[in-house]
């Protein structure tokens, strides 16, 4: 009697890596190009204190949160615009959660109220002044 067996897979090719042209060269990141870039002052805003303590226990590391308005669909606002917050209250800010959840116009006040006290700070501990 003959038993019926199963058909062996077919092997997967693995694909070749892409090796880079000599002609392409490694370019630095787009967003350091743009204008408004300022890492020192992301650099030293990653440093502070998260400016939302006050809406709940923090948690997590501290992100530069770019606080300002947009310029347009997809586009990040200038880096001088950006404010300490801790992961948790970024992630609550950008869903609208927790002690977030008022209307734009007052998210919008609070941004603008921590964008000011936090380039006050920045200025008076020796930062230079904007592009």
């Amino acid at each position: 009697m003959i038993h019926p067996q199963p058909k062996p897979e077919p092997r997967a090719k693995t694909p070749k890596p892409l090796r880079r042209k000599r002609w392409m060269r490694a370019r630095r990141p787009r967003r350091l190009d743009r204008a408004g870039a300022d890492v020192a002052y992301l650099d030293w805003v990653r440093t502070q204190s998260c400016v939302a303590a006050r809406f709940g226990t923090c948690g997590g590391r501290i992100e530069a949160h770019h606080a300002g308005k947009n310029p347009g669909v997809g586009m990040k606002a200038p880096d001088r615009t950006a404010v300490p917050m801790c992961s948790r209250h970024h992630e609550n800010l950008t869903a609208h959660r927790g002690g977030f959840r008022e209307p734009a116009a007052i998210r919008r006040l609070w941004q603008d109220a921590w964008i000011a006290e936090t380039l006050s700070r920045y200025l008076s501990h020796g930062g230079r002044r904007g592009r």
